[in-house]
């Protein structure tokens, strides 16, 4: 991809556009000067649409810099995530951080402004013939989704003086699906709720019914936000949400009824990308089991207090960290002590499996067959995603070292 074939101009206005990708009042007086396009939404829709397109396929190798480059781009600017926080995430310097961001902005340039978009919208790599590609999913707390959605827009809360009224039920069950739409569908519906109104205060609710979530966003019938409630629509189509628009006392009631899970979640510790594609290939389709995964043990560290999964699939040879440690750690902490962990190697070292607390062993290579039967013998039944501090592991990991 020739990334010279974007302008200065044209990447400074990306650049801002970017920073302000959920701000259409922003984006509106932005586009004044790109004939390009029509209007704000449909600014922000191609810039996410550029961001996703160059998501490496799901056979590259996760350390790839193709990988990296996407990643920065979307933690950044599609999920709102501090540098700081994402220079972490992605073991980088802030140094490092901010050249990949660059880079990465040049490329959405050269996405927008170029002739080129048809094939510069393309992996530059196919998925491999075997492997059809799908919409990454994992589980999501749908209550830390809406927080951090409302945080990105609190600048346009301010600005139409705007008081929002949230109610949430504690003990929510779990989301599966794919981050990114979710989380576009969240703020579309914010910017639906925020549309062509002052000085007044919404209501938003989010409560479990039946097997779904509902989120319920009330806000007066007075103002048109047909453009906006049409984004809504579309999103919801993609990730498979049933969308409702009633009045209610002259005012206007949107409701998302988010699908959750029953399925049984397993955490799959792996850097193997070939074993986790495998793995996933076995249990895809599955009526009984999701597939999360981590690729290290500080990855895992961070998502599974959170995640409280059914079921953890470990292997021991991990990158700087091992899987020793980390079955070590999760025995030794109160909020994962009792999750079953299977601890899955070509190394044979069942004893020892055992003496650190492993549930059940499952050698490398093994069928699909032979992982379900080993599933279904040591999982947990499903259960909410439980709501934890997701640093304590963390935290703990950090004091041992």
């Amino acid at each position: 991809m020739n990334t010279n074939l974007a302008s200065d101009d044209a990447v400074t206005w990306t650049r801002k556009a970017l920073t302000n990708l959920f701000d259409l009042d922003f984006l509106a007086r932005h586009i004044s000067a790109q004939a390009r396009f029509t209007n704000a939404l449909q600014a922000q829709q191609r810039l996410l649409r550029a961001i996703e397109s160059i998501r490496p396929p799901a056979d590259m190798s996760i350390h790839a810099p193709a990988w990296r480059r996407y990643n920065v781009l979307n933690l950044i600017y599609v999920q709102g995530l501090p540098q700081a926080e994402v220079a972490a995430q992605l073991n980088l310097s802030v140094r490092q951080l901010r050249r990949e961001l660059a880079k990465g902005v040049r490329v959405i340039a050269a996405l927008l402004f170029t002739e080129e978009w048809s094939q510069l919208a393309q992996p530059a790599v196919p998925a491999a013939p075997w492997h059809a590609p799908v919409p990454p999913k994992d589980y999501l707390r749908c209550e830390e989704l809406l927080r951090r959605s409302l945080a990105l827009l609190e600048p346009l809360l301010e600005r139409q003086d705007l008081t929002v009224n949230v109610a949430i039920t504690d003990g929510l069950p779990a989301l599966y699906g794919d981050p990114m739409v979710i989380r576009q569908l969240i703020i579309s519906a914010l910017t639906w709720l925020l549309s062509d109104i002052q000085g007044t205060t919404l209501r938003i609710e989010l409560v479990a019914e039946d097997d779904a979530l509902m989120l319920k966003l009330e806000r007066p019938s007075s103002a048109d936000a047909t453009e906006q409630l049409n984004t809504v629509r579309s999103l919801a189509e993609m990730a498979g949400v049933r969308v409702e628009l009633q009045p209610a006392d002259a005012r206007l009631r949107l409701t998302l009824r988010l699908n959750t899970s029953s399925k049984r979640c397993v955490l799959m510790i792996d850097d193997d990308p070939d074993a986790i594609r495998l793995v996933g290939r076995y249990l895809e389709g599955s009526a009984e089991f999701d597939l999360v995964s981590a690729t290290s043990v500080d990855e895992a560290l961070r998502v599974v207090t959170s995640l409280q999964p059914a079921c953890i699939l470990l292997d021991v040879m991990l990158p700087q960290r091992d899987g020793w440690e980390l079955l070590t750690l999760l025995r030794a902490h109160p909020e994962t002590a009792r999750i079953p962990i299977i601890i899955s190697s070509v190394l044979h070292q069942d004893e020892l499996a055992c003496a650190l607390g492993a549930t059940a062993v499952l050698p490398k290579p093994f069928t699909a067959e032979e992982l379900l039967t080993t599933l279904r013998a040591t999982s947990s039944p499903a259960r909410p995603l439980a709501r934890r501090a997701e640093v304590a592991l963390a935290t703990q990991s950090a004091a041992k070292q």
